[in-house]
């Protein structure tokens, strides 16, 4: 028996994205060889097959096996659609395959199929055949929940969803962003990434899709290297109206979910391509000088590297680069390394740079004005004189005044677009504001060449600034 739905597909990113349009995806699963162990414990081999409509092989899908609610191993399909899950207990399992479609923006399917061991089919299925020994149960989930069973052996399933439903459960108004990140992954599940830094492993790449509406839920898919990630936040920028790619750099005490949700905020906000750099903050309030050593030792490994290939992968005209509290540091790194002869031997130009609450001494950037002024062709710089967090970090540094901080005055530069943000609504240190709306609609404006005076900005002249 065979149920067959329809279900969207997306192709997996080998250095370009393929140009899928929605096709349906098949999970054909079935048992291969089971075994005694020397403990007397069965084990089994469980096998997956992913094609589409056509019977063609997918080739990329992830395929999760999970035991109960764990995910016991995940792996994706190969040239064949193929992937193996070798001596595992020989338990229940259920088998998901997702494959997701660039032209369905945040949303895909789960195909399902369930193994049962022999020892566990006691009684007859829903068709009323009782399996044979060794046989693959498998079932289907449709959308109101039912569960259409046949026996196989092989088996082979036809999932066909009618309507295309969203990533993992979440509405469809989400925001799409990509990653590059410094942070162990879990070794479970490789979309689940913890506080520890890796300087020693490449950079982890993916990317998520971020529920616009509180409580902003996400979703988040491995992709194999960072190039795939480049390559797929360049193929998303080509297909919007502004066609650019933001490399964004969280800041202090953040994990990867507040990476990815802040990276959201401005993609939504501007709807341009996000791709964040998540340089593995250690997520703890007390943990600023651990947070100091990972950025630098993060961009010492990674950093650079990362923003070189997305520069000449994406195209100078093409970067805009923007970082919050002590991604302002990155941020500045990155517009030095643009900047750079040896690697931009014609002195092209990106289109902007933002800082927002930054954690960087203004010695520091008055230093690197005249290079990251005639780099970029629009700098800002948000400020506030009600940043606890920034007030706390002038006194950790002894007083050496943060670019982002904007007492005992706003600090004004010359070539700076400067906007005092003190009245802006953010979080209860006052140092989350580049997420206010707000904000946001403002910087969007300016990154397309509006007037701050068109945008409600008060102007002060002596020193030149505009105040939100």
């Amino acid at each position: 028996m065979t149920r067959r739905l329809v279900l969207p597909a997306r192709a997996r990113v080998y250095g370009a994205i393929r140009n899928a349009v929605v096709i349906a995806a098949t999970l054909a699963a079935f048992a291969a060889s089971s075994a005694r162990a020397q403990n007397d414990s069965s084990t089994t081999t469980v096998t997956a097959r992913v094609t589409n409509a056509s019977r063609q092989a997918v080739e990329g899908a992830v395929v999760y096996l999970r035991r109960g609610a764990e995910i016991y191993a995940v792996d994706t399909s190969d040239r064949n659609g193929e992937v193996a899950f070798i001596n595992v207990p020989d338990e229940t399992y259920t088998l998901s395959a997702q494959y997701l479609s660039p032209g369905h923006k945040g949303l895909a399917v789960v195909a399902v199929s369930h193994y049962t061991p022999p020892s566990v089919q006691a009684e007859p299925s829903a068709t009323g055949v009782l399996p044979s020994a060794g046989a693959m149960h498998v079932s289907a989930q449709v959308d109101q929940g039912s569960d259409v069973s046949s026996p196989a052996s092989p088996a082979e399933a036809d999932l066909q969803l009618p309507q295309p439903r969203p990533l993992l459960g979440l509405p469809a108004a989400t925001t799409r962003v990509y990653y590059v990140s410094a942070r162990r992954p879990n070794a479970s599940d490789p979309t689940d990434l913890s506080d520890d830094f890796d300087a020693r492993s490449p950079m982890n790449a993916g990317y998520c899709d971020v529920e616009n509406a509180s409580p902003k839920r996400f979703s988040c898919q491995v992709l194999p290297s960072v190039d795939d990630a480049i390559a797929s936040v360049k193929a998303a920028a080509a297909a919007a109206t502004s066609q650019q790619v933001i490399l964004y750099t969280h800041g202090f005490n953040n994990n990867h979910a507040d990476a990815v949700r802040g990276a959201a905020e401005l993609a939504s906000a501007t709807g341009r391509a996000v791709i964040a750099y998540d340089w593995a903050s250690a997520k703890f309030i007390g943990s600023y000088t651990v947070d100091e050593d990972r950025i630098a030792g993060s961009l010492t490994v990674h950093g650079h590297l990362f923003a070189e290939k997305v520069l000449t992968t994406v195209g100078w005209p093409s970067v805009c680069f923007m970082g919050h509290s002590l991604g302002a540091r990155a941020t500045l790194q990155f517009l030095m390394l643009a900047a750079d002869p040896l690697l931009n031997p014609t002195s092209l130009k990106i289109p902007a740079a933002a800082f927002f609450a930054g954690d960087e001494y203004q010695e520091t950037f008055l230093g690197a004005i005249p290079v990251i002024t005639a780099e970029s062709s629009l700098v800002m710089n948000f400020e506030s004189d009600h940043d606890l967090a920034l007030l706390a970090s002038n006194a950790l540094h002894s007083g050496n005044r943060r670019i982002g901080f904007a007492s005992p005055a706003v600090f004004a530069v010359p070539g700076v677009l400067t906007v005092d943000a003190s009245r802006a609504g953010t979080d209860i240190y006052g140092h989350g504001y580049f997420t206010n709306p707000k904000i946001g609609a403002d910087v969007n404006a300016l990154l397309d060449h509006a007037d701050p005076a068109t945008l409600g900005l008060q102007h002060n002249t002596d020193p030149e600034y505009w105040i939100f």
